[in-house]
């Protein structure tokens, strides 16, 4: 991965070099989407509001794969995947991070095992597995 320099002049600065460092694994991203037969190539996104990207698949079990950044200032990431199923006006769901406070190096390197392990997890979930949220 390139060295992605951004000038630190407040938040909006570091979500715009944390944002650079996630479009650098979009190809990679894509490319897992289509190996593994995933329905959404690639869903950019905001999270809590960070940047993200997200992978999804699966149905009735709807799972995502989430890569996102853990801590804004520090700029380090996280994947992991989640499940819900809403089943009668009731929603069950599960979730596991497979890894987190990854330095964006960290990330490029292993992203592609914590792709397989998110699969392989949410791949072994069935709707006993999914518990049921509280409102």
């Amino acid at each position: 991965m390139r060295d992605i320099q951004v000038e630190h002049r407040g938040e909006r600065d570091l979500i715009a070099r944390a944002e650079a460092w996630l479009k650098e694994l979009d190809a990679k991203l894509l490319k897992f989407s289509r190996a593994n037969g995933l329905f959404s190539a690639l869903k950019r996104g905001q999270q809590d509001p960070l940047p993200s990207r997200t992978l999804t698949w699966g149905l009735p079990i709807q799972k995502y794969i989430i890569v996102a950044v853990d801590d804004l200032y520090v700029l380090t990431f996280k994947v992991e995947v989640r499940a819900w199923l809403d089943d009668y006006g009731m929603r069950y769901s599960r979730s596991n991070t497979v890894a987190r406070r990854m330095s964006a190096e960290e990330l490029n390197s292993r992203l592609l095992p914590c792709l397989e392990e998110c699969v392989a997890l949410g791949n072994s979930w069935s709707q006993n597995d999914l518990l049921l949220l509280q409102k």
